[in-house]
């Protein structure tokens, strides 16, 4: 461990006491790497958030950073708020990051408790997600529920880690200003009924055109699987189910993330009108 260097982030009036690592056998880099792993961050309850805009995202949609790690040049720029701060050297840095061409600030987070809310408010716009896979899928589509102003992305069963560095990279920090809640799909169907909202599946098999036949008022907007689609349980529980249609000879679906965009932007259309 090297000694401490003085910074003073941009619009903090205190000096910051930073620790400088210089060695890649420091404990905390050992820690870093582990951390791209999914057991790891469900054992210690932290998560990677690596990116200036993505870390100051999470920042200012309130998360707490814990640690946050940076290079010379880019803690020059000003630092964020965290526990605790770090120097890496240039190439030290390039080692714990996941990104090829890495901006020089790395941080550590708590994984929150997503749980489903107490309650919603009215007219509440939602997606569920059934059984997601891939994690660039999901950081897609946090991107459109954001930007259409969802009022909860529900998933449900999902098969990625929801905290993968690649989720949190492709949500461009979207992840942070998008309530969630993870759970059984059964759960789900049973929290939706209890609050009102009607539930619409999409489906290639519906016979309607979703453009013709979103409803109004409180709503859930379920896309499913990237390979499998929605299951049976989402498709008999629905209240209506949609398909959204093709006009190409080659392509069967779309990418989870867009189809869902089509969707929540028909029904924020309809809310506008």
């Amino acid at each position: 461990m090297g000694g401490t260097l003085d910074f003073l982030p941009i619009g903090d009036p205190h000096g910051w006491a930073m620790e400088r690592i210089e060695s890649g056998k420091n404990p905390r880099i050992g820690r870093l790497t582990r951390l791209r792993r999914a057991r790891e961050r469900r054992r210690l309850g932290q998560f990677l958030i690596e990116g200036r805009r993505e870390c100051g995202r999470a920042v200012a949609n309130g998360w707490e950073l814990l640690e946050l790690y940076g290079t010379a040049a880019a803690f020059a720029e000003g630092l964020l708020p965290c526990r605790s701060a770090f120097l890496l050297p240039d190439g030290l840095f390039s080692k714990v990051s996941a990104r090829e061409n890495p901006d020089g600030i790395l941080a550590t987070a708590p994984i929150p408790h997503c749980i489903l809310p107490q309650s919603l408010p009215p007219d509440a716009l939602i997606l569920v997600a059934e059984s997601l896979e891939k994690p660039g899928n999901l950081g897609a589509l946090l991107r459109s529920v954001e930007a259409a102003g969802c009022k909860l992305l529900l998933l449900t069963d999902p098969l990625t880690d929801i905290w993968n560095p690649n989720v949190v990279r492709a949500s461009q920090g979207a992840i942070f200003a998008v309530p969630m809640a993870i759970c059984a799909a059964e759960e789900a169907i049973r929290f939706l009924r209890q609050n009102g909202v009607r539930i619409v599946a999409a489906t290639p098999s519906a016979e309607r055109c979703y453009w013709d036949s979103l409803p109004g008022g409180p709503l859930a907007i379920v896309v499913g699987n990237e390979h499998n689609g929605l299951t049976a349980r989402w498709l008999r529980d629905a209240d209506l189910t949609v398909h959204i249609p093709m006009g190409g000879d080659t392509s069967d679906s779309l990418n989870v993330s867009v189809a869902a965009a089509l969707l929540l932007y028909e029904a924020l259309r309809r809310r506008k009108n």
